[in-house]
């Protein structure tokens, strides 16, 4: 294997700074990502927020602090819905009250990123899917895929 040296110098809009203290962040706390899915008329959460982080926490400790996370970011997220606020302040008050929550908890804060999709339950209840038996078996390419 080849060494590889990350200098920050990389080309593009972000700043050198900005990206080595992103690193760094990820590096010491790591990162926790949530996505919530959000109904396009209502406001109300679809289903379950989805969580993923990487060099958070030891892995025997991940299912319990994940559950504990979710909770806490859908009790906030519908308490932020009762006051009528923005979606996109509602995240962001999220991310800062999350970021205290688990500091209690672990005693560090990771990177926190929160995302939303809005989904269009009324059009996904629409949907009927047929069942194709045509391409059950075929090939990628015998399906029209090129390589």
């Amino acid at each position: 294997l080849d060494t590889v040296m990350i200098d920050g110098k990389g080309q593009g809009h972000l700043s050198g700074e900005y990206v080595m203290k992103a690193r760094s962040i990820m590096a010491e706390n790591g990162i926790v990502g949530l996505i919530f899915k959000v109904d396009t008329k209502t406001r109300e959460l679809v289903g379950n927020i989805q969580i993923e982080s990487r060099g958070f926490v030891y892995s025997s400790e991940v299912k319990k602090i994940h559950t504990q996370i979710v909770e806490f970011a859908r009790a906030k997220y519908n308490d932020n819905c009762k006051k009528r606020m923005d979606i996109k302040d509602n995240l962001r008050l999220i991310r800062e009250e999350l970021g205290e929550y688990i500091t209690k908890i672990i005693g560090r804060v990771p990177m926190l990123m929160l995302m939303y999709v809005y989904i269009n339950r009324e059009a996904v209840q629409n949907i009927q899917v047929e069942p194709n038996d045509e391409i059950i078996g075929m090939t990628l390419e015998e399906q029209g895929y090129k390589d």
